[in-house]
């Protein structure tokens, strides 16, 4: 009996694990789909200077065509502690989704971040 009980919890488990992916997979490719023109938009409208202050306007990055875009929570780069939830960017730097754009490999290392709430675009390098 005890094993049946044991088998049970397992496919339970197993169950509820695979409808969170299936959504969290979902909910990225519809945000993805949703916002992919407004953050090309908002990329090739941010100066062409990189993170570093490299010009980059003799080869500006190709933002309208991007090799990867992927989905964040919270902007890694914005200068918060978790502690700090007085901060007005602290829903920037942990809560707010941001789609990460990559221009390709003339670029490596530089990506777009643009915040889906707040519509704000910021170039960062890895």
């Amino acid at each position: 009996m005890r094993l049946l009980v044991l088998a049970l919890a397992l496919l339970a488990g197993a169950k509820v694990w695979y409808q969170d992916t299936l959504f969290r997979a979902g909910a990225e490719e519809a945000l993805v789909a949703a916002y992919r023109a407004r953050a090309i938009e908002a990329c090739q409208k941010e100066p062409h200077r990189s993170p570093r202050g490299d010009n980059l306007t003799s080869f500006p990055p190709d933002w309208a065509h991007p090799v990867t875009i992927e989905l964040s929570a919270g902007n890694r780069s914005a200068r918060v502690n978790l502690w700090d939830v007085d901060n007005p960017r602290w829903n920037v730097r942990f809560r707010n989704p941001h789609l990460l754009l990559a221009p390709g490999d003339r670029h490596a290392g530089l990506f777009c971040a643009f915040d889906v709430v707040t519509g704000e675009a910021e170039l960062q390098r890895l």
